[in-house]
């Protein structure tokens, strides 16, 4: 068959011309997938700085009123409260709109600060802790359990606030000291130092239990008292109205010590026993079984009053004496020695 030259060379041009547009359509496709490419790249990219401008704009902050200024916080997903971004609070706990947590505070477990409650500071609350009105725990106080802090109450520094305790209307509880068990805290009492009060204890009414001082049982602390030292007040003892009892003097059963009496270094007054006015039993004393001691009288040395017996005016019973069995000493009378009072006696002295 022949084929001429001229058609031969058409031929030939058609397949350059389908190569060539071949290749446009290859190389427009790798421009366009070029374009989209660096179009998405700017449009993630302004995106991305969208979203950062929109964090900074929108970051929240909060002032504390602790002389921090505003620091970054955030609401709470549980009550609104405010949260310092540097404390630790689970969502498992109720900060209510007007609470705050702040400093490297810790809250955790099911624990609920309600109205103007504050904890800071590395204090911690947990477990069914409860804080509330305008109480605050801070330092590096710990307040776990069932335990209650309310009122214009404060928790500070080391201390421990645990069990069922409460704490409350504008009661301290500093230092080292520890709060536990049903013990109650209240009315602008201070618990400090190493002090513990436990079991169903009530300290309240502006007292003071300090020092190395233990107080548990059912005892109650009242009415400006205090209890420091390493003394012990025990049972359903107690100590009010001023009273001071202090060293390792030991208050116990159902005894009172109250008005401005004073019992001190290893003293000790138990059962029914009451020291009251501005008395006095210290040294190694005791006193107990209804014995009463009250005026400006003493009992100190080894001496032992007991068994209903009166020592008041401005008597005086020391050394190793012993008086008992309804016995009154009275005036300025001094029983002392080994001198032994009973069975009604009734030794008055007028100076």
């Amino acid at each position: 068959m022949y084929v001429s030259k001229t058609y031969k060379k058409d031929m030939t041009m058609n397949e350059d011309r389908d190569k060539a547009f071949k290749q446009y359509q290859c190389d427009n496709s790798d421009i366009q997938q070029y374009l989209i490419s660096m179009e998405s790249r700017a449009f993630n990219a302004g995106w991305e700085a969208d979203k950062q401008n929109s964090l900074r704009h929108t970051e929240t902050v909060h002032d504390f009123d602790d002389k921090n200024g505003p620091v970054p916080a955030h609401k709470h997903c549980n009550g609104g409260g405010w949260v310092a971004d540097t404390a630790s609070v689970s969502s498992s706990v109720y900060v209510g709109s007007e609470a705050k947590v702040y400093g490297d505070a810790k809250v955790s477990g099911k624990a609920k600060l309600y109205d103007y409650a504050k904890v800071s500071g590395n204090a911690i609350v947990c477990d069914n802790a409860k804080v509330s009105s305008s109480a605050q725990v801070y330092g590096s106080a710990q307040v776990y359990g069932d335990a209650i802090v309310s009122g214009n109450a404060i928790v500070c520094d080391n201390t421990k606030v645990y069990g069922s305790a409460q704490v409350y209307r504008d009661a301290e509880v500093y230092g080292d000291a520890q709060v536990s068990g049903n013990a109650i805290v209240c009315d602008n009492a201070q618990v400090s130092g190493n002090a513990i009060v436990y079991g169903t204890a009530k300290i309240h009414n502006r007292s003071k239990v300090y020092s190395y001082a233990r107080v548990y049982g059912n005892a109650i602390i009242y009415d400006y008292a205090e209890v420091s030292g390493d003394a012990e007040v025990s049972g359903d003892a107690q100590v009010y109205s001023y009273a001071k009892v202090w060293s390792k003097a030991q208050i116990y059963d159902r005894a009172k010590v109250y008005d401005h009496a004073i019992v001190y270094d290893n003293a000790i007054i138990y059962d029914d026993a009451q020291i009251y006015d501005r008395a006095k039993v210290y040294n190694n004393a005791k006193v107990y079984n209804n014995a009463k001691i009250c005026s400006d009288a003493q009992v100190y040395g080894n001496a032992q009053v007991s068994d209903n017996t009166q020592v008041y005016g401005n008597a005086q019973v020391y050394g190793d004496a012993i008086v008992y069995g309804y016995a009154k000493l009275y005036g300025y009378a001094e029983v002392y020695g080994d001198d032994i009072v009973c069975n009604s006696g009734e030794i008055r002295t007028i100076l």
